[in-house]
């Protein structure tokens, strides 16, 4: 890869780039189709925790089903294999709320008797900061974890080239991108100019559209901004040297050539709609898609845009689930871009979808596969779980991170009367709720909650003088709810 790179730079060095590929048919900013919005995420605060439903849930789901998806996806931290076992209640109700002293504040009204939980919402009554840059994969910079093949780890020995390998021209007259660009006259229209030879080729703020420039972007992460418990400024600025100092080759610690010449979505090509094709779509649509992509770093470059192109990365901008019932086979489907693509020669990377659990791994063939789209079929083995969602294409690239929660099956199979002793039969009924949670979880019949006596997963047994054949035994857990008609046994 890197000799063959050399090679191609080497040669297209010295060409000068025509006028005809000066400018692009699809001016800046880059259509916003494929990864993140080159946007920012100091909005994230207050109420506004429509924001993060954006990413975090569907977007076909309705606000009220999308809440309910993010309990069970909460939920799922507490008491499961790898999770933290922890009270529900916050008995200070102190914010912020965290799974150390327990998320819900919850209330008993003195005069109606009536229980009730602290509203969770905003998300940031938790997540006080954005929690995406402050985890331990971020300390580690992994960015890859998240972000897939469209970015590089900064320490995963990925080639950024040195002065022996080719010099860095800083005067830009030659082919070395620059973080910014530099302005040259329009060569079809001399009245004006356009920025070449760097990422605002593309990358342009534009205020309609609520698109922000690179530097804003950039420092809206939070790394650089607080350097505890992570970030460093000098990630990406070095406090020393030239070739390092915020040049490209800076950039190139989490952008490497290698990640850049992968980046491509589909674009309204009449030659090859619904498929991407590596130098054959309209340009601006990614990296390697048409030669003005190439002219917008590199300005004098004029080789094909699709000599180095294998498997470009796939984004998955949505899945149909954020949570689904463990036990049971499901369908999920996974929308985006670049999932298949052919190269240059005409070679077809296909996707399969690989869904993680600690150190599982399951490797599943979609049954149904397009450039935006992919539908798998998830096997009723799959147990309860969180389980990190990626495509891999071709076992050379792999998506962005998403995560779907399998919750308990929840079943009621019997409820039995012996006296005024009910037992209920079952599966996902969890955990015993603690005393707390009076009127909120636990065993009701007309409305009354009965006594527990004991509560596992699989079996409830209550007390309670209420009862009798046909009523409805009400369990109300952490997962739902489910009833079972009361019946009383025949005497043999």
């Amino acid at each position: 890869m890197q000799k063959k790179m050399i090679k191609l730079l080497a040669a297209a060095a010295a060409v000068l780039v025509s006028a005809s590929l000066a400018v692009a048919a699809t001016p800046p900013p880059a259509p916003q189709g494929i990864y993140i919005k080159d946007t920012v995420y100091k909005n994230f605060s207050g109420s506004n925790y429509k924001l993060c439903r954006d990413c975090h849930t569907p977007g076909w789901v309705t606000a009220t089903d999308s809440d309910l998806k993010l309990k069970d996806k909460h939920h799922a931290l507490i008491n499961q294999p790898g999770g933290v076992v922890v009270s529900c209640n916050n008995a200070s109700g102190t914010l912020p709320a965290n799974l150390a002293t327990g998320c819900h504040y919850i209330t008993t009204d003195p005069v109606s008797g009536v229980t009730a939980v602290q509203n969770p919402r905003p998300c940031f009554n938790c997540h006080t900061k954005g929690p995406h840059h402050l985890t331990d994969q971020a300390a580690a910079q992994n960015c890859k974890h998240c972000h897939g093949s469209a970015i590089d780890n900064p320490k995963d020995g990925h080639w950024i080239p040195t002065s022996t390998d080719y010099a860095m021209d800083t005067s830009f007259n030659g082919m070395t991108p620059a973080p910014v660009g530099r302005s040259v006259v329009d060569p079809t229209d001399p009245t004006k100019t356009v920025i070449v030879q760097g990422c605002e080729a593309c990358h342009q703020a534009d205020a309609t559209l609520q698109i922000f420039a690179n530097k804003d972007t950039h420092h809206s992460t939070g790394i650089g901004q607080d350097l505890s418990p992570v970030g460093n400024c000098t990630w990406c600025h070095a406090s020393t040297g030239t070739e390092n100092n915020f040049t490209i080759r800076a950039c190139e610690a989490c952008h490497g050539i290698a990640s850049l010449h992968n980046i491509q979505a589909d674009s309204p090509n009449a030659a090859n709609l619904g498929g991407i094709v590596a130098s054959n779509e309209d340009p601006g649509f990614g990296h390697v898609g048409n030669n003005w992509d190439c002219v917008g770093c590199h300005y004098s470059w004029t080789g094909t845009a699709a000599s180095d192109t294998t498997a470009t990365a796939p984004f998955v901008n949505e899945i149909s689930a954020i949570t689904l019932p463990a036990g049971v086979a499901n369908t999920l489907t996974l929308t985006g871009m670049g999932f298949t693509n052919l190269d240059a020669v005409g070679n077809s990377y296909i996707p399969t979808v690989v869904l993680t659990r600690g150190t599982e791994t399951f490797t599943l063939i979609p049954f149904s596969t397009s450039v935006s789209e992919v539908k798998v079929a998830l096997p009723a083995t799959l147990v309860a779980g969180v389980y990190e969602v990626r495509i891999n294409k071709g076992g050379e690239t792999v998506s962005n991170l998403k995560t779907l929660t399998l919750t308990p099956k929840l079943t009621a199979t019997n409820a039995l009367l012996t006296s005024t002793t009910l037992t209920i039969t079952g599966i996902g009924f969890g955990t015993a709720p603690a005393a707390e949670y009076q009127e909120l979880l636990g065993v009701f019949v007309d409305g009354v909650q009965a006594n527990v006596v004991s509560w596992s997963n699989t079996k409830i047994v209550v007390t309670g003088t209420n009862f009798a054949a046909g009523k409805l035994a009400v369990v109300k857990a952490v997962y739902g709810e489910v009833s079972k008609p009361i019946v009383v046994p025949i005497k043999k």
